[in-house]
């Protein structure tokens, strides 16, 4: 590897490592409410792709990627 790329590759990776924490506790967060979640009886299906834009209290709050900044939560 070119040391320009191992520079740039290890600079992402760092800046990457500080968020680690959160990526863990959103998926169980996500697991959570999956399990909880109905099987076949739901009042709503969303079909977007979602960012995460805060957690609280262990709940979720997702924006919707074609939205007017309307979030969607908790989940």
């Amino acid at each position: 590897m070119a040391d320009d790329d191992y520079e740039t590759i290890d600079k992402r990776v760092k800046e990457l490592k500080a968020d680690l924490p959160a990526v863990v506790e959103a998926s169980g967060l996500i697991s959570k409410y999956a399990v909880k979640s109905p099987h076949e009886k739901y009042a709503k299906e969303l079909n977007s792709r979602f960012t995460i834009k805060k957690i609280e209290s262990g709940e979720l709050w997702l924006e919707d990627f074609e939205s007017t900044g309307e979030l969607t939560g908790p989940c």
